[in-house]
């Protein structure tokens, strides 16, 4: 094959692949034109945050072994989370109240009657029987006091068995009876407790 030949055909070769050799390629509508390569969808920007309110409110109980009852409770409404609130810190004042009129006087009066019996005793065994009787009737009087605190005591327990009561009331509104009312029922009142401080880190997240 000639120089020119071999010229031809790398012009040729060229002209094939695109291949520019320093002569401006023809134009016009008689010519081909070369195709532009079709440019890829621009990809939305990854997202790097996001909220989901499902996130606030994953809420599940297990009340086993106190009672076969385990599932989600709903998501609360605003109206029912201001009503909940409310009840309970009125419930939790009340409680105050109800324990320390039970635990107010029964250490005191236990003390002095303890010590008046121990005077009583010694006055009997020294023989000074106005001593005694004086001790007696102190003891009396502390034994009666005794009764009567005790029956306080009941009163006090019996409110805040009903305070307990209404905090189960609450509860099950709160969470649209998941868990039912009678499942709370058979909760004792440290797993009640338990169970209201979960609900209430879900109510106020950020608190």
């Amino acid at each position: 094959m000639t120089e020119s030949n071999g010229v031809r055909g790398t012009q040729a070769e060229a002209w094939a692949n695109r291949q520019p050799l320093g002569i401006p390629e023809p134009q016009g509508p008689f010519y081909p034109q070369p195709q532009q390569a079709p440019q890829p969808a621009p990809q939305p920007a990854p997202v790097s945050d996001s909220f989901d309110a499902e996130d606030l409110w994953k809420v599940h109980y297990n009340l086993k072994p106190y009672v076969n009852a385990e599932g989600d409770v709903p998501p609360p409404t605003q109206v029912k989370i201001d009503k909940y609130q409310r009840t309970i810190s009125v419930l939790l004042i009340d409680a105050d109240k109800a324990d320390r009129e039970a635990n107010k006087p029964t250490l005191a009066i236990g003390r002095e009657l303890e010590a008046a019996r121990m005077s009583l005793q010694q006055a009997r065994q020294g023989g000074d029987n106005d001593a005694a009787a004086e001790w007696q009737t102190e003891v009396d009087r502390l034994e009666e006091a005794r009764e009567l605190t005790e029956e306080q005591i009941d009163k006090a327990l019996a409110a805040k068995a009903e305070i307990i009561s209404k905090f189960k009331d609450a509860v099950a509104e709160l969470c649209s009876n998941k868990p039912t009312r009678k499942q709370l029922e058979a909760l004792p009142e440290n797993v009640l407790k338990a169970f209201m401080n979960y609900l209430g880190r879900h109510l106020d997240p950020e608190g």
